[in-house]
This record gives C-alpha cells, structure tokens and sequence, in this order.
C-alpha cells in the first residue's frame, strides 16, 4: 500500500457568529474530514462598523490526509474531474474507494471553481468558506533625500 496523500488549502470563514466556538469549529471540520485535520484555528474578534455587532473573523489551516485504505485506480474510460498538482495536492481523479478522500477532493474542486462553499454546522446555519490566499506585502520605500526645489526668478529689479 503507498500512501496517498492530499492537503485542503487555508480557508478563511470571513464572518462567523459571536456565539460560536472554536469546538463547533473543530467539531464541523473532523466531522468532514477527520479527526485532527486542523493543524491551527486563529479566531479574531470583530466588530461591524455599522452595527457595533461582534462577530469572529476566522482562518483555518489542515494537516495533509493520509488515505487509510488502498486505493483502486480508476477506470481509463473515467475522464479525469480534477487536476490540481501544487503544494503537494495530487491529482484524485486516479483513485477511488476512500469516502474521505473522496469527500475532501470534492471540496478543494467546489472551492476552485465556484470560490466559496458553504458549510452547514448546525440545520439552517452555515459557514461561508472562502479559500484563504496570504496578500503579499510591498516592501516600504526606503528614505531618500530629495534634491533641491528649483527657485523660481522674480524680475522685480529697478
């Protein structure tokens, strides 16, 4: 048996209820896909602007899912559904028969193509999972000196 192995990208949850925990959090997420998926759970507190309504800011990063069970390749009359190959994520259009697997490879191809997926924890209150991508900072100008102004003429002699 190899070991098969794929990584759920960062999420970022933009606006989570005051009231919910992080156990629900953890709780929805190992119900989905597995118990100790998620490597680190950050919860900022917020509050809307125009509201004053305290609501949590969340992101999520997993650990990589290691399939249990041995994979059966897939037929070659099966056309392929997925092909994302960076950051260690294989292609799981070549495997079949983990339900787990299975489950996580669907998101990550619902996550990509429609950018946000909703998560429902507890009947009808649902996450709106976004896939979380780190802004990439410009470095801050350096001081320099300017050279001097020009000085305008006057022709105000007598």
């Amino acid at each position: 048996m190899t070991a098969t192995m794929i990584q759920i990208p960062a999420l970022c949850i933009p606006r989570v209820f005051y009231r919910v925990t992080d156990r629900v959090l953890y709780g929805t997420f190992e119900r989905l896909f597995g118990r100790g998926c998620i490597a680190e759970l950050n919860m900022l507190p917020r509050q809307d602007r125009n509201t004053s309504e305290p609501y949590h800011l969340v992101f999520i990063r997993f650990n990589a899912y290691t399939a249990q069970h041995v994979l059966m390749p897939r037929s070659a009359s099966v056309s392929p559904t997925l092909e994302f190959t960076d950051d260690g994520v294989i292609a799981p259009s070549e495997f079949t028969g983990d339900e787990v697997f299975d489950r996580i490879s669907g998101f990550i191809a619902q996550l990509e193509q429609e950018k946000e997926v909703r998560i429902e924890y507890r009947a009808p209150h649902y996450f709106k999972v976004k896939k979380y991508v780190q802004a990439v900072r410009r470095p801050k100008p350096s001081p320099r000196i300017l050279p001097p102004a020009p000085q305008s003429r006057n022709s105000d002699s007598a």
